[in-house]
């Protein structure tokens, strides 16, 4: 292939071997598996760089840890910030989630910390940018490149959407070129983690009733309709039960469908279910 746009592209990187929905749902699962160290540091532990991004309750800064030759793309979130626009679930969930994707194509959480005013997330550090500010300063992609960069996009997604996970903000601006050209995936404070569907959980569990979901499943606050023809039309629906009542099996509200289908991301890429007011899918 022509140098062009970018210089070649790198060669094909391996799709990420998907794991058995057995072992995804078990306890010694890596999707249960906290990656990232939450660590004792300071900003006074790095040399601080340029800033290579801004939004409404972070930044980030490119950042060196003293003592070390290791650079990061430091996430800098500010608490008060976070709390007056009602972010914090959305911090928390974005950490969850890195925690949980192990595929090269997603940049990777590489520590946490905090202090009295600001969380910290370190990032691992894509020095080339953006591929959006590539594609602005360079202008049009020849085709052969294009297509190998469509076909990056195409397995990041296969891998995430495998792993259960919607990031419902898919643009070139989040979309990042590492230092060997291949792209990586990242700001996952809008994606949504979803169950696996009725014909897989009941196929992994032998169950076609009710199964537990969510860290609440073990107080019985939570389940997830599967099939049956009692369901009235909403099986794959997340059912919050009454706590301790929960054997009793009574229904408090039903909020999955409406939270899947709220106005996320940016709104020049979202997608056409979104605008419709219609459920969010993995396509």
């Amino acid at each position: 292939m022509q140098s062009g746009f970018l210089g070649p592209p790198p060669a094909p990187r391996p799709a990420e071997p998907p794991r058995p929905l057995e072992d995804r749902m078990a306890g010694d699962s890596t999707a249960d598996q906290v990656r990232a160290p939450r660590v004792n540091l300071t900003t006074a532990d790095f040399f601080m760089g340029d800033v290579m991004g801004t939004g409404s309750f972070s930044s980030v800064v490119k950042a060196q840890r003293k003592g070390t030759s290791e650079w990061y793309a430091l996430k800098i979130m500010d608490k008060k910030q976070l709390v007056r626009e009602k972010k914090e679930l959305y911090i928390k969930n974005e950490r969850s989630i890195l925690d949980r994707l192990t595929y090269d194509g997603v940049v990777r959480l590489c520590f946490t910390f905090q202090d009295t005013h600001s969380l910290y997330m370190g990032l691992e550090l894509c020095e080339q940018g953006e591929l959006f500010s590539q594609v602005k300063r360079k202008g049009k992609m020849p085709f052969q490149e294009a297509q190998f960069y469509a076909a990056e996009i195409v397995l990041i997604l296969e891998y995430i959407h495998f792993e259960g996970v919607i990031h419902r903000d898919l643009k070139p601006e989040n979309l990042l070129l590492a230092d060997d050209g291949h792209l990586k995936l990242c700001d996952f404070g809008s994606a949504k983690t979803v169950d696996a569907s009725a014909a897989d959980l009941t196929e992994a569990t032998g169950s076609k009733e009710l199964v537990l979901a969510g860290e609440e499943a073990g107080g019985l606050e939570k389940a997830v309709v599967l099939a049956g023809e009692e369901t009235g039309g909403l099986e794959g629906q997340e059912l919050v039960l009454a706590g301790e009542e929960a054997g009793g099996l009574e229904v408090l509200c039903l909020g999955e469908e409406k939270r899947k289908s709220s106005f996320v991301g940016t709104a020049e890429y979202v997608s056409p279910e979104v605008l419709n007011s219609k459920p969010l899918t993995k396509s």
